[in-house]
């Protein structure tokens, strides 16, 4: 009986072996081999046979000294699975997109929201570069495993899948109307206007494309972010302003931009601290930054941008994971720098960027903390950390994000040692609270923790120990000291001595003694039905609506997630609706209003409500938030 035989085509790409194609017979194989050498871009080429049972053989080999740099594409170590071509619009597939073709990303300076909608670029990266056959033998290779199959199998699967895609390219001029409504009304409105009119299964293809077509003129990074910056202007709701995070977050994934968005900094730490700030919404002219980015700044603190924000906190931990100097100065500068770095990164229970920025954090502390010539050893490098985390809180968030990490996992009885101790040491769920830091309640302690112990770092019955322990101490947390009852009384009261109308304390200020450093300060008082909430004039802003991680839950189908954001400017108390429906807004004796996309200032006492006016629908009276401005 004939043996079957497949002949794989590879050639060498800055010393490394890439597929080019698998082809059925020897003389298809052998042409193209040598079509690839006359490229003069390679230093290598050669054609294996495998038979049907894996045993492999060279049957063409030829070196060619005038190989040049190749596109290659970057390690990733997960793909989003597509069964069809739908699937490879979604961000979650263009991400995969965007870290394996970085390289080709950069150079043409585009993302895979561009990419996917030009047929032209398709065609040039499947004829002129490797990229091609890289992508798709690293992507179904990844995929097989994953889902137990025959990688072979899962190659001729994606090949097909990029016919569909290619031919959508071709036809994508059709869908130019939205580009146009994009452009007109903005994202959120473009948003419902694809639901109305286009299949379920279509939509992300066609609301890709009107983000491709809207960046088309933009040349460069800065112009790209700039110009995504610009439709934030619609006031986006939720929907909106989620379609704008997705396609930021592929810009910013990458150091070529985030270079050319920075800007000139002298050294790593200066580029790591404007990052860090960005994170959080806070550049200014203290950081570097280049104008493009300050714009990007100022949408992450109104609109928070979760995928960019996590995107731009994964930038930070793989320039700390790496062993370039911090500064251009001395060994005392780096240390310097890096613990500066380490405070700007901490948040409660630990730091921003979870496992990922905790392993990054040890591994430049092995670098940076060194006193000799040696690098410090894995236990004082974690010591020193520990060192720089005064709440036992931060401290135990610490090791159970880094036990979720494989550098964590490798010196997993040391850190499930050290949690220990901390758990023995532990007397009251006091003890988890912030000492400079915002307001925390028992029941965010209890939740933030259970997640991160069942993360799959240690052990369940450790985790599940741990877990009683921490429920135990919450339940037996005694009453609030003296001088923190007197403050929770006065928030509790209204400027009478009056309890307000018999409403309970939301836990967000009373639970556990959190009321802190309330002298001298401003903030605002609401209720809703029946629980008190507080904002205080040195917190950053303060979010109601739909969305289950509002400060203020508004279960109304009226509601947006995030309808409307509370916020200090110029010492004055401002309300931002970005609602589809608008906020009704009742101050004082004023007449009251209907704001819609825009801000209005809160002032002395009132009320509003997200969505429809209450006098008109008896049934929402009891939905109303009424709101006082105190100082105190």
């Amino acid at each position: 009986m004939a043996r079957s035989y497949k002949y794989e085509v590879i050639a060498d790409v800055s010393g490394k072996p890439q597929i080019d194609r698998i082809l059925d017979s020897d003389e298809e194989a052998v042409e193209r081999a040598q079509y690839l050498l006359a490229q003069a871009k390679f230093t290598a080429v050669r054609v294996v046979r495998i038979d049907r049972i894996g045993t492999e053989k060279v049957i063409f080999e030829k070196a060619y000294s005038g190989g040049g740099k190749q596109t290659s594409i970057s390690h990733i170590d997960e793909a989003n699975y597509c069964a069809t071509a739908h699937d490879v619009y979604v961000y979650e597939s263009r991400r995969t997109l965007v870290r394996l073709m970085r390289m080709f990303c950069d150079e043409q300076v585009k993302i895979p929201t561009q990419l996917l909608h030009d047929a032209l670029i398709l065609r040039h990266l499947e004829k002129e570069f490797l990229l091609y056959n890289q992508v798709i033998h690293r992507v179904g290779t990844l995929q097989a495993r994953k889902r137990r199959t025959r990688p072979e199998d899962r190659y001729e699967e994606l090949e097909k899948i990029y016919k569909v895609l290619f031919e959508n390219a071709k036809a994508a001029e059709q869908l130019a109307p939205y580009f146009t409504h994009l452009v007109d009304h903005g994202p959120s409105s473009l948003h419902a206007h694809v639901e109305a009119t286009i299949a379920a299964q279509d939509r992300a293809r066609v609301l890709n494309y009107a983000f491709a077509r809207y960046l088309e003129p933009a040349a460069d990074w800065g112009d790209k972010l700039t110009s995504l910056c610009e439709l934030f202007e619609h006031r986006p709701d939720d929907v909106g302003t989620a379609l704008l995070d997705e396609v930021i977050a592929e810009i910013v994934d990458g150091s070529a931009p985030m270079k050319a968005l920075i800007g000139y900094a002298p050294d790593l730490a200066t580029a790591i601290t404007a990052l860090a700030a960005l994170a959080k919404g806070e550049l200014d002219e203290r950081f570097a930054g280049t104008p493009p980015l300050r714009r990007l700044n100022d949408v992450i603190r109104l609109y928070r941008l979760p995928l960019t924000t996590d995107v731009i906190l994964g930038r930070i931990a793989k320039s700390l994971a790496g062993t370039g100097p911090l500064t251009r100065l001395d060994r005392a500068a780096d240390f310097a720098a890096f613990c500066q770095l380490i405070q700007s990164l901490r948040e409660y229970g630990g730091f921003r960027g979870g496992g990922a920025m905790c392993s990054a954090i040890v591994l430049r502390a092995k670098i940076a903390m060194a006193t000799g010539q040696e690098d410090l050893p894995f236990e004082a490098a974690v010591a020193k950390i520990m060192g720089f985390l005064s709440d036992v809180a931060d401290r135990i968030g610490f090791l159970l994000d880094l036990l979720c990490t494989d550098l964590g996992k490798s010196r997993a009885s040391l850190l499930t040692r050290e949690l220990s101790r901390l758990f023995a040491s532990t007397q009251s769920i006091r003890d988890f609270l912030p000492t400079d830091r915002d307001m925390i309640t028992v029941q965010d302690i209890t939740e933030s923790f259970e997640r991160r112990l069942f993360g799959g770092g240690i052990p369940r019955d450790l985790a599940e120990k741990f877990m009683v322990r921490l429920e135990s101490m919450a339940e037996a947390t005694d009453a609030l000291p003296s001088r923190q009852c007197h403050e929770m009384r006065r928030l509790m009261t209204d400027r009478t001595g009056d309890v307000v109308d018999g409403a309970t304390t939301h836990p967000r200020v009373a639970d556990s003694g959190m009321v802190r450093r309330l002298e001298r300060e401003r903030f605002v008082r609401f209720v809703y039905r029946g629980e008190q909430f507080v904002f205080r004039g040195s917190a950053q802003q303060f979010v109601l609506g739909r969305g289950p991680t509002c400060d203020i839950v508004v279960d109304y189908e009226g509601t947006s997630r995030a309808h409307a954001v509370i916020s200090m400017a110029g010492g004055r108390f401002r309300l931002l609706d970005q609602s589809r429906n608008g906020t009704y807004v009742a101050i004082e004796n004023d007449a009251p209003v209907v704001i819609k996309n825009e801000d209005i200032e809160l002032r002395g006492s009132g009320s509003f409500y997200l969505g429809a006016d209450p006098a008109k629908h008896n049934c929402l009276r009891d939905s109303v938030i009424r709101f006082e401005c105190v100082d105190i």
